[in-house]
């Protein structure tokens, strides 16, 4: 799973999806990957923090900038979804938020095919109807996820994460 994952995010070439340089080889056998640098912190430490700066709902300037790498993140997953990729593991936690406003998705690591769209990558990536356990963040999963049902898994377990994010910004938990 490390190097699939590894070659998703090599493959997905998009601003707002972490890059793969390179997956590396140690001598013992171990892997290792390079990435970029982020200076920065994961989105679910950067909102925790803006509400903890004002004790209650975020203001309209703060909310507009959580909504807006909101924005990023699904266009992320437009992009991933289209190159037959499902992230299947969204949560602010799995996403870097950029010193500058730079958004980056993460983890990709519960990847799978996205049976919807006839493009395939060129290497092999697990296709949704062998997951038959649930797989995920417990705290986040829709029910295809938490029942282990492969086969309901597509863009729209997608979209129920990228709802319980804007949950999460909305509500601050």
């Amino acid at each position: 799973r490390f190097v699939e994952e590894a070659l998703i995010s090599a493959y997905l070439n998009h601003p707002n999806i972490i890059t793969v340089h390179d997956l590396i080889k140690g001598s013992d056998g171990s892997l290792g990957l390079t990435m970029p640098l982020i200076h920065g912190v994961s989105w679910q430490e950067k909102l925790r923090n803006d509400f903890a700066a004002v004790q209650g709902a975020l203001p309209q300037s703060k909310l507009t900038e959580h909504l807006d790498c909101l924005i990023k993140v699904c266009q992320a997953m437009s992009y991933a979804h289209h190159n037959g990729i499902l992230h299947n593991d969204l949560k602010l936690e799995n996403v870097m938020v950029g010193n500058f406003g730079d958004v980056f998705v993460m983890d990709w690591g519960c990847a799978t095919l996205n049976p919807q769209v006839s493009i395939r990558p060129p290497f092999r990536v697990q296709h949704p109807k062998g997951i038959k356990s649930p797989f995920g963040s417990p705290c986040y999963m829709p029910p295809e996820l938490a029942l282990g049902e492969g086969e309901e898994i597509g863009p729209w377990t997608d979209t129920y994460l990228l709802g319980a994010m804007l949950y999460e910004l909305i509500e601050g938990v």
